[in-house]
């Protein structure tokens, strides 16, 4: 289960898309995510894809498959495992990495 703060940064994240869809998606996370004093766990099951939090992390540093996280939901469970494969090998490390959430 996210934190009270994680969740506060979830929403503000989804609440800025909704705003702004022409934001480049690394930007409505720069905005929510300093100063929040959060670690990687707090996020819980909203850094999951396919949770919409999740899915914008994943359009932020995996541009180039933006499309395919977002058709995740009704991909096969093959590809539904690859790319997990690939959120945990890549995608979490670096947005982990980037807000300092070690």
């Amino acid at each position: 289960m996210a934190t009270p703060a994680a969740r506060a940064i979830v929403a503000q994240c989804l609440a800025h898309r909704v705003a702004g869809p022409a934001t480049p998606w690394r930007d409505s996370l720069d905005l929510v995510m300093h100063g929040h004093g959060v670690k990687a766990e707090d996020f819980g099951r909203d850094a999951i894809p396919p949770a919409p939090f999740a899915l914008v992390i994943a359009a932020a540093f995996d541009a180039g498959r933006a499309q395919t996280w977002f058709r995740m939901a009704a991909a096969d469970r093959t590809e539904q495992a690859a790319l997990l494969t690939l959120w945990a090998r890549e995608v979490w490390p670096w947005f982990v990495s980037r807000y300092g959430l070690d």
